[in-house]
């Protein structure tokens, strides 16, 4: 791998672990989807090092969302509350 293909990688693996979001990552660094993408294909390890990169992300969002919705249910935010228990308790969940 090239030492300027090394550096970006390096950079989208860092975006992504803030922004899961390989759009945004790629239009923010200037590299076109289309690149990372056959960087991707031609390249295991750098596939594998995205992937990992995006569920350190998707984590990060996970938990931000987790606590905007606690607090909206500490609010008293009645959405919020049947959200919760729906998708915590079989009690509350809608048949289909």
């Amino acid at each position: 791998m090239s030492r300027n293909r090394e550096v970006d990688v390096k950079r989208v693996v860092k975006e992504l672990e803030s922004n899961p979001n390989i759009e945004r990552a790629c239009v923010k660094l200037s590299i076109a989807r289309s690149t990372l993408y056959r960087w991707m294909d031609e390249d295991e390890e750098i596939e594998v090092r995205i992937e990992m990169a995006l569920e350190v992300g998707r984590g990060r969002y996970i938990d931000i969302c987790e606590s905007k919705l606690m607090e909206n249910i500490a609010r008293g935010d009645q959405r919020s509350i049947e959200f919760f228990l729906r998708g915590n308790s079989s009690r509350y969940r809608t048949p289909h």
